[in-house]
């Protein structure tokens, strides 16, 4: 059974995650099994990317990733710490990414991608927190995070979005639906 850890320095949502994996060596792993990764950023991934790290009890983590033949993948990365977290990431078409950090209890995250460096991401502390994210279309980007009982749906259609969400009240509960080219939505 293998486990990927991730160490970042700064723990702060607006920080892109960065830098070492390191593998728990466990059952059959070997101590080879550690690589370094390196933040997202505007380069090209050669291939799909997933990184899963889950500490906590009953958590759940999913990622599908289908890209273009031919062409680059995604980039996907979900950090659970607390139970009962649920965050599923799915993305088609090329060069999408998507984070998903969740620390504390019963969060839920379900993000959805189809197009072309589109961006997805989301921190969730405290407990009961719900986020769908889907975006269609080209370079589009979410940036949400929600402590303690927040909600939001958030959808973009089309290209060159940007929703910007932050809920720090608890029941807040937030629905945007961009449809169009080069519109940005900032909710505080």
């Amino acid at each position: 059974m293998r486990r990927d850890l991730v160490m970042c320095g700064d723990s702060t949502f607006g920080a892109l995650l960065a830098a070492i994996a390191m593998v728990a060596v466990t059952g059959s792993a070997q101590a080879n099994d550690i690589s370094r990764l390196t933040d997202f950023g505007t380069s090209e991934i050669p291939r799909q990317e997933a990184f899963i790290t889950q500490v906590g009890d009953s958590n759940y983590a999913r990622v599908d990733q289908a890209a273009t033949p031919g062409n680059t993948g995604h980039y996907a990365e979900i950090t659970q710490t607390g139970a009962a977290n649920e965050a599923t990431a799915t993305q088609t078409g090329n060069l999408n990414r998507a984070k998903i950090i969740q620390d504390g209890y019963a969060n839920v995250a379900t993000t959805s991608q189809d197009g072309l460096r589109n961006s997805i991401d989301i921190a969730q502390s405290g407990s009961l927190n719900r986020l769908t994210g889907m975006q269609v279309g080209n370079d589009n980007s979410i940036v949400a995070t929600q402590t303690s009982g927040a909600q939001a749906t958030l959808s973009e259609i089309g290209n060159n979005n940007t929703i910007i969400s932050t809920q720090s009240l608890t029941n807040l509960n937030v629905s945007v639906r961009i449809t169009g080219n080069g519109m940005t939505v900032n909710i505080q």
